[in-house]
């Protein structure tokens, strides 16, 4: 079992991934943190992503910007086309098949 105590910062397009057996005390700095541990830590992840296993807990803070809002929007905008597919299931989720046909 590792463990991290103090800061961890990573720059970049970068992801930080903390497994099972693992264990964070301190400051975590990435644009895409995945955890799936106790944490107690602040989360920053300013303009990326932050994820948790179903057995992880955070006990510090998180910290995001518009990154998440941006997506949210853009699921937002979806929402239509979604439930269109989920109440007629003879309607593609995407058009592969058309763009397979085109190709020579």
């Amino acid at each position: 079992m590792g463990s991290i105590k103090g800061k961890v910062a990573l720059t970049g397009q970068s992801k930080l991934v903390i497994a099972a057996s693992g264990k964070v005390e301190g400051q975590i700095v990435a644009k895409s943190i995945s955890i799936e541990v106790i944490a107690n830590a602040k989360i920053d992840a300013s303009g990326g992503l932050v994820s948790f296993g179903e057995n992880a807990i955070c006990t510090g803070s998180i910290q995001y910007t518009l990154g998440h809002w941006r997506a949210l929007a853009s699921a937002g905008e979806r929402w239509r086309a979604l439930a269109h597919y989920l109440e007629d299931r003879a309607v593609a989720i995407d058009n592969n098949h058309l763009k397979r046909q085109m190709k020579p």
